[in-house]
């Protein structure tokens, strides 16, 4: 059994709680832009203004949220908020080349349970770790090879990996 001070200094569980959190924070400004059209129209103007999109998200996150993140992370974020912007309306095939070279990667296992994959790659369900809701199949690398059940579990969540972890306890 791993100890409450083990775990909370653990570089894998922080940096799945720093991406938890980083995901949570741009989930409610999609959202809020989603929901209120006011909103949507101040950010937006805001990104079509600006001379810095990474230095505007950290004013719009410290602003509208109370949250100060670092121009690294605010980087991050702004590459998902591109990708949110260029999202098409509908999902990209997933080849089997595709769950092939995720398979390689993943050394044959599902990245959240660690069940393994059968050899034909029936089994394999390609999900989005960033959901797609949210960037489309815009960004590169943001996929991943699970098992049924854990793709089914997981759907649009952004933190599923830290609640993963955190039942570990």
């Amino acid at each position: 059994m791993i100890s409450f001070e083990e775990l909370i200094n653990d570089e894998h569980v922080k940096a799945e709680y720093k991406k938890a959190v980083l995901l949570s924070l741009f989930k409610k400004v999609i959202s809020k832009k989603k929901n209120d059209s006011l909103y949507r129209i101040r950010i937006d103007n805001l990104f079509k203004e600006s001379f810095n999109r990474v230095r505007t998200i950290q004013i719009i996150l410290k602003n509208d949220f109370g949250c100060e993140i670092d121009e690294e992370d605010a980087a991050i974020m702004n590459d998902w908020f591109l990708a949110n912007e260029r999202k098409k309306s509908t999902r990209n095939s997933m080849s089997l080349e595709l769950k092939k070279e995720l398979c390689k990667k993943q050394n044959g296992r599902c990245v959240c349970c660690g069940k393994k994959f059968s050899d034909d790659y029936s089994s394999i369900h390609v999900d989005h770790v960033i959901p797609w809701v949210l960037v489309g199949d815009e960004l590169k690398n943001n996929y991943q090879a699970l098992c049924e059940v854990c793709n089914e579990s997981k759907s649009s969540r952004t933190d599923y990996m830290i609640s993963k972890l955190l039942k570990i306890i």
